[in-house]
């Protein structure tokens, strides 16, 4: 399933785990100055992701401070916590940030995702004449966080450049939301056969099994958060099972047609 999202100011609801098929709950919550959000869930654990502005975050009798100029300019930083804790955000400016949720009866510790607590890595350079370099930001994941039922990140493509690619798929159903550097954007996306046009705030919900093969247009670059729902007793450990027609791709020593 793909949509369009129209950021208003308050809640924007992105997925629903009861009517979708991804298993997760997941919202876009845009503010203004002075307002916020008071979060507490009895059953799921939630991530907060701080898209751009400034926040004030009031959780188990201390209070942090975030801000990030943009999603293309600045590193992300997060809040991590399970059920049955109270969290309230401020907005100190105009904000946009991510509310990621999913059923998780497991108790743990709340924790803080800085700057500098998040991987942030390179793909695809040299590979395929480099046309699928990316950078991915790996928030958490089942080895950095196996009490989670969850994962979460983030992705840039390079304008006129692939990622989710080659075309793969896994068992775990994701969640992916974009940006683009200019509001006017524009990418694909593909959800099995079907291929969508994506555009600023477009929300793509992938069915486990289902490859999702993505690109920029170019001359604009593309952002998505990445959200996957571990599945009971088999948790996404960077599973990728490639596309049967397009396996030869993956030869280290591939060659690709020069014109």
């Amino acid at each position: 399933m793909f949509k369009n999202i129209e950021l208003k100011y308050g809640v924007n609801r992105l997925s629903d785990s009861m009517q979708e098929n991804v298993l997760m709950d997941i919202f876009v919550y845009k503010g203004r100055i002075g307002e916020f959000l008071t979060i507490l869930e009895e059953h799921k654990e939630s991530s907060i992701l701080l898209l751009q502005g400034e926040i004030e975050v009031s959780l188990s009798n201390e209070i942090f401070r975030f801000s990030r100029i943009n999603v293309f300019e600045e590193e992300a930083s997060c809040i991590h916590i399970p059920r049955n804790t109270k969290i309230s955000i401020m907005c100190k400016s105009e904000v946009e940030f991510l509310i990621q949720q999913t059923n998780n009866e497991s108790d743990f510790k709340s924790k803080i995702y800085e700057k500098k607590d998040i991987i942030k890595q390179t793909f695809g350079v040299g590979t395929l004449a480099s046309t699928t370099q990316r950078i991915v930001t790996t928030v958490f994941d089942f080895e950095s966080a196996p009490e989670s039922n969850m994962v979460l990140g983030e992705i840039i493509n390079k304008p006129g450049i692939w990622s989710s690619y080659p075309p793969h798929h896994h068992p775990q159903p994701e969640v992916y939301f974009y940006k683009f550097n200019k509001k006017q954007g524009f990418g694909t996306c593909y959800i099995g056969e079907e291929c969508y046009k994506v555009n600023n705030n477009s929300v793509a919900l992938i069915p486990g099994g289902y490859v999702h093969p993505q690109n920029a247009a170019p001359g604009y670059a593309m952002y998505y958060v990445w959200m996957i729902r571990h599945l009971p007793n088999h948790p996404w450990r960077k599973d990728r099972i490639t596309e049967s027609k397009h396996e030869w791709l993956l030869d280290e020593n591939v060659e690709i047609i020069k014109l």
